[in-house]
């Protein structure tokens, strides 16, 4: 089994794909460049479809 994990801060969001012994198995991250709300939503969502799609 695998896990997804994001941290969401103030200037990028980083994700990664994570083994059941917690090791890296991927990791993806985008610049927030100054945007806010639904820009932030879809630009985790676009994390987490390029962690899903390697």
């Amino acid at each position: 089994m695998v896990s997804i994990g994001i941290d969401l801060g103030g200037t990028k969001i980083v994700g990664a794909v994570f083994d059941s012994k917690g090791n890296i198995l991927n990791k993806a991250f985008c610049l927030l460049e100054g945007r806010s709300g639904r820009e932030v939503g879809g630009l985790v969502k676009d994390v987490i479809s390029k962690l899903s799609s390697s």
